[in-house]
């Protein structure tokens, strides 16, 4: 996941993903929060998933927003929600 270093502590980040969709997170790639290099790491395929804030290079990287249950959301590539058929 790319993320800030604190993800696996902020109930948004990686505890939000487990107990909303069941995603367990193996390890985080400090890339930041919300930033163009996180977002890119998505979209190459180097990360699967993406911690960010809304802005307008979601549909640039082919990104969708998660909103189950988290009071953020959490940016996913496209087609690894399809894939997980999410």
């Amino acid at each position: 996941m790319a993320a800030g270093d604190e993800c696996p502590d902020r109930p948004f980040c990686e505890p939000g993903l487990k107990s909303a969709y069941g995603i367990g997170v193996v390890s985080v790639a400090p890339e930041g929060v919300g930033t163009t290099q996180s977002r890119q790491a998505v979209k190459d395929g180097t990360g699967q998933l993406v911690l960010t804030t809304t802005g307008a290079t979601l549909e640039q990287f082919d990104l969708v927003l998660l909103r189950r249950g988290t009071p953020e959301a959490a940016d996913v590539a496209a087609d690894y929600l399809d894939a997980k058929g999410l």
